[in-house]
């Protein structure tokens, strides 16, 4: 009897230990799992970042040359431009607005066929 108690002590313990070394190894991982989609959180939102910034930039150029061009022929009463002055500026507000057009735009929000969503426009 002594025997088989002993024998029996000496499973639990090395159940045990096993067990013990297996929350172990689970906690090590989860630790590792939280580490890894931590950082892979901070680069997306780093990567996110730059997009909206990059973005905000190449909308504002063209932009900024529409407002500023469109603003300039509308006081052509005042400013009397002359004619060659006013084809190049409606030149330049036309390829700035086929700039914006002919950027691809992942933010905008995807409509039904046929809806003005998906018009394409063509220079």
């Amino acid at each position: 009897m002594l025997h088989s108690s002993g024998i029996s002590k000496g499973n639990s313990l090395i159940s045990e230990y096993s067990s013990l070394l297996g929350d172990a190894v689970l906690r090590h991982r989860t630790r590792v799992a939280e580490y890894s989609a931590r950082i892979e959180g901070e680069i997306a939102s780093r990567v996110k970042s730059e997009f909206i910034a990059n973005m905000s930039h190449e909308l504002r150029t063209p932009l900024n040359n529409v407002v500023g061009f469109s603003k300039l022929l509308s006081e052509h009463g005042r400013r009397q431009l002359k004619d060659d002055e006013i084809v190049q500026y409606a030149t330049l507000i036309h390829d700035s607005a086929g700039h914006l057009l002919a950027m691809p735009m992942p933010l905008a929000p995807a409509g039904p066929p046929g809806s003005i969503c998906n018009v394409v426009y063509r220079r």
